[in-house]
């Protein structure tokens, strides 16, 4: 399919008029979205850790418990829904 799009179909009139950046990349870190960029970047990265430590936290204390056993704490994960935020 990427081989016929790539033969067939054209770059349209205002993609080939448009003028390269120099740089678009330094653009994105340090032009003028860098700070919604961190913002999220810094609060994504809390979220992830948080996930990453609340997981096995919470199926070492379902363990311990003795509320369920090691299949049961896997369906269990499996099954719960997302944090909603």
């Amino acid at each position: 399919m990427l081989g016929y799009y790539r033969r067939n179909v054209a770059d349209s009139p205002t993609w080939k008029q448009s003028t390269k950046r120099a740089n678009p990349l330094k653009n994105i870190l340090v032009g003028d979205h860098r700070r919604p960029l961190w913002q999220v970047f810094l609060m994504m990265s809390g979220l992830w850790l948080f996930t990453y430590m609340a997981i096995p936290t919470l199926t070492r204390e379902l363990a311990l418990d003795g509320l369920l056993d090691a299949k049961a704490i896997s369906f269990t994960m499996m099954l719960l829904p997302p944090p909603q935020g």
